[in-house]
Parts: C-alpha cells; sequence; structure tokens
C-alpha cells in the first residue's frame, strides 16, 4: 500500500484525482491566507480615515485599572501630539491565538465625536487593539519609542 492508502497498481478514478487536487489546493490555499494575514502590515489610517485625524479632534485617554475607568486630564497640546503619533503609525497583527478586551489594556484612547475611534493601549504587552476593527493586538512596527513617548506625554 501506497503512502496515500491505494493499493500497488490501483488505478485511481477522474473523481478521485480531481478530489485529491481540490484538497490539496485548498490546503495550500489556507495555508497561504493564514502567512499572508500574519504578516499583514497596516497604517493607523487603515482604522481610522485621514481626514478624521486632519480635523483637529478631542482624543480623551482613560487610564484603565480592573472596572473603573478614570479619564485623565489631557491638554489640547498633549492631544495633537498623541495624534501625530498616531497618524504615522504602522503596526502589525501579534498573532491570531490571543484576543484581548478593554479588560487587558492600560488605556483607552476614543473620541466621542467618532465612535469608530477607540483604541486600546497594552503598555508592558507593547501592543494596540483596535475593537472595532478586532480584538487581536498590533505590534507598532514603525516606531519603537511609541509606548514610551506615549507615557510620557500622560505623566
Amino acid at each position: 500500500m501506497s503512502e496515500l492508502g491505494f493499493k500497488e497498481g490501483e488505478v485511481l478514478s477522474d473523481s478521485k484525482i480531481k478530489m485529491y487536487i481540490f484538497v490539496s489546493i485548498s490546503v495550500i490555499t489556507l495555508i497561504l491566507t493564514i502567512i499572508i494575514q500574519l504578516s499583514y502590515i497596516k497604517k493607523f489610517t487603515d482604522f481610522i480615515s485621514e481626514g478624521y485625524l486632519n480635523s483637529n479632534p478631542i482624543v480623551r485617554v482613560d487610564k484603565i485599572n480592573d472596572d473603573e475607568y478614570i479619564e485623565l486630564n489631557v491638554s489640547e497640546s498633549v492631544q495633537k501630539e498623541i495624534i501625530n503619533l498616531l497618524k504615522d503609525l504602522e503596526v502589525k497583527i501579534a498573532g491570531p491565538e490571543k484576543l484581548y478586551t478593554r479588560d487587558d489594556a492600560d488605556y483607552m484612547i476614543y473620541s466621542n465625536s467618532n465612535r469608530d475611534f477607540r483604541i486600546f493601549v497594552l503598555v508592558d504587552e507593547e501592543l494596540l487593539v483596535f475593537p472595532e476593527e478586532t480584538l487581536r493586538g498590533y505590534y507598532v512596527i514603525n516606531n519603537e519609542d511609541f509606548f514610551e513617548k506615549f507615557g510620557n506625554l500622560l505623566q
């Protein structure tokens, strides 16, 4: 018997051959799709429109402690700096194995004028989560000091 479970000398029917080709192509397509999704790089403007970011939105930041949200007093100049920090970010998905919620986050950045503008910041893990898009975490790939700069702005 061969590795595929066929008897020696057995002639495969056209339907069996087509089925094995279909299954093989499907498996390869699935593997390639997963690889592409895991390596896909997104810009911040893929989540929030550039037009909205250029409209000088009011940005709020909450510190999250367990179930308590403490709104931080963020000046207008710091809000603009946060937007500028975010504007040019490129992020890469951290992986499909873990999903995050606001309970995992240290901060939430949001705007009352745009319900889609909400970001969870996980400082220790150095991850951002865009809950309107997905609950997966994203690594910042083009600004290795992002989390340090963000923390400094809130002090």
